[in-house]
């Protein structure tokens, strides 16, 4: 039996953090995840948890002046003891997501395993000023294997740290969903699907973004939506999943700013049942995906999966889905409210064009076609 530490924001990084860890269960794997956004440690094997002793953790972002600087020190220093009560206990550390807090930490964090893997998600790479880039390497440094699902952010990464080429792999996650939407296709027609979700089943669905972070953009796509020819924008319905990270204030602009324009629309603000996430996926005929980051969204995939044509910016690192023979639209931000019009126009036909996509999908993101590149890494 392997044991192994896992570094994640569980719930910022779902479903990466649960789906990696079932798949390590199987082999026999006995995983504890210390999520830094909870303050706790679970036990994934049992599913138990403990919390960890920095209580005042979450006062630190309504803190200010000299009490912030203290709540800092004292996490600090309370984190430190957690990692070093840790030292020597796993036989695999995995990073999941680079906080640069983490930096911090680095020669304890080393320490807790016989192998350090960091594994980087997208935005802890691409949206991080140049200076964190720099205070990153105290990690990287330390770290045996760096992981990338995306293989051009690995060149990408490459040619800004050199030094660290020969640590690069490529790992990927798999989607567990898969199985899910084929099964709830089955069982139930979109109209059903569309009526459980409580949306139009007489409308065109369009899905913005996976989250409440403003970076995807949301408050944009409703001013290039409402730049299209009325009589086509009158036939479609919005879906905003923004179940997850937080942004306050956020989802009440969105929110406005759709009811301004005049646009139909619904917000999903709670987190969703398994079927539900799934159902989000198969009911848009839609999806605009314009982030400022990304590395390889699930979501998308799985709205791809489920046949929906995809509108994404070209400015995202997908040109590996170019290279599987993926369809979909990497415009630039000025074609996209023209896209988005050209594709309603022709919604039959692209939908059409999209239904390949299913099959390249299936056998590269699999789950039993992923998990070997980790335990190789592992």
């Amino acid at each position: 039996m392997k044991k192994l530490l896992f570094i994640a924001p569980v719930f910022g990084m779902k479903p990466f953090v649960n789906d990696l860890s079932f798949e390590l269960e199987k082999k026999d794997y006995q995983i504890d995840i210390l999520d830094h956004e909870e303050h706790k440690i679970i036990n994934f094997n049992d599913g138990t948890y403990k919390k960890l002793p920095i209580y005042l953790a979450k006062l630190i972002p309504y803190s200010r002046s000299f009490f912030r600087l203290w709540l800092m020190k004292r996490v600090d220093k309370q984190y430190k003891k957690v990692y070093t009560a840790l030292e020597g206990k796993y036989d695999v550390t995995l990073i999941l997501f680079h906080f640069d807090k983490l930096n911090k930490y680095a020669e304890i964090i080393s320490k807790t395993s016989k192998k350090l893997v960091v594994s980087y998600a997208g935005s802890d790479f691409y949206n991080v000023p140049n200076f964190v880039k720099t205070e990153n390497k105290q990690l990287l440094d330390k770290t045996d294997i760096i992981a990338f699902n995306n293989p051009y952010m690995k060149i990408d990464f490459i040619n800004y740290y050199q030094k660290y080429k020969e640590k690069v792999k490529i790992t990927g996650f798999g989607i567990k969903y898969l199985k899910r939407i084929n099964n709830i296709k089955e069982k139930e027609s979109t109209e059903v699907s569309k009526k459980l979700l409580d949306i139009p089943t007489d409308k065109v669905i369009i899905s913005v973004g996976y989250n409440r972070d403003r970076r995807h953009k949301q408050l944009d796509f409703l001013d290039k939506l409402s730049s299209i020819d009325k009589s086509l924008k009158e036939k479609v319905f919005v879906i905003f999943p923004m179940t997850y990270i937080k942004s306050p204030g956020y989802l009440e602009e969105v929110s406005l700013k759709a009811k301004t324009l005049n646009i139909s629309h619904k917000i999903f603000k709670e987190r969703l049942s398994d079927d539900d996430i799934c159902r989000i996926r198969i009911v848009p005929d839609i999806t605009v995906h314009i982030s400022t980051m990304d590395q390889s969204s699930a979501s998308m995939l799985e709205h791809l999966y489920s046949g929906n044509v995809l509108i994404t910016g070209k400015w995202l690192p997908y040109d590996f889905w170019d290279d599987l023979g993926i369809y979909s639209h990497r415009e630039n931000d000025e074609n996209i409210a023209a896209t988005i019009e050209k594709t309603l126009k022709n919604l039959t036909k692209e939908k059409k064009k999209s239904e390949i996509n299913k099959q390249i999908i299936y056998d590269k993101y699999v789950w039993k076609n992923r998990i070997n590149k980790w335990f190789e890494c592992l």
